[in-house]
């Protein structure tokens, strides 16, 4: 949690973000209204304070399981349909641990599948009869990106691998906020390298 501003009337442009909330406000105003200076206040405001910072590490890491569960079921849908559940759990498993460790992680042409279709809209004759539009998906989670803007297919695909790339690290993102709501994003990827996922903590996101 950030240093409190110089300004008591200022708040941290990422209020929220840090475990700051309007509770720790009112516990401000009550301490500054009631007194203290030590003993028994003192502590009661301590305890008040550090019940208020738990509530909004538990109210983050309850988001990020349900941006987690939102990707990892839409998966085990697609992977009902071909009957492979279990194989795809094991794949999204074995690439969540590798690919969390790396602050950088790129997805590589492995993990991805492209595939083309006509543009719609305007940029005329050009765009309709060429298979310009590009539909990028990551395997591992199941994540898609597309892109039908640019009049040629190789910038539509660039723009979609961009888009995809943003969309995974969001999702790593999501993982790590949810595994140590209560530490800074640099501490999240220095914490996360001894960390393995288990079948288990996966199973417990689905189910609440």
């Amino acid at each position: 949690i950030p240093n409190k501003p110089n300004n008591e009337n200022e708040k941290p442009d990422k209020w929220d973000e840090y475990g700051w909330s309007l509770e720790e406000e009112m516990i401000k105003e009550e301490s500054q209204g009631k007194g203290g200076g030590g003993g028994e206040g003192t502590r009661s405001r301590s305890k008040a304070h550090s019940e208020a910072v738990t509530r909004s590490q538990e109210t983050r890491k309850k988001q990020q399981a349900e941006k987690i569960k939102a990707v990892v079921e839409y998966l085990v849908t697609e992977a009902k349909e071909v009957d492979q559940t279990e194989e795809v759990f094991e794949n999204y498993l074995k690439w969540l641990n590798k690919a969390i460790r790396q602050p950088e992680y790129i997805p590589t042409s492995d993990e991805i599948t492209v595939s083309f279709s006509r543009s719609t809209g305007p940029g005329g004759q050009n765009v309709n009869k060429r298979e310009t539009a590009v539909t990028v998906i990551h395997d591992p989670t199941g994540i898609t990106a597309e892109s039908s803007k640019e009049r040629n297919q190789f910038a539509n695909r660039k723009r979609a691998e961009e888009t995809l790339k943003e969309k995974v690290h969001g999702h790593l993102d999501s993982w790590k906020e949810y595994l140590y709501p209560e530490s800074a994003t640099e501490d999240r990827d220095r914490k996360v390298q001894n960390v393995t996922i288990t079948t288990r903590e996966l199973g417990s996101i689905l189910k609440d």
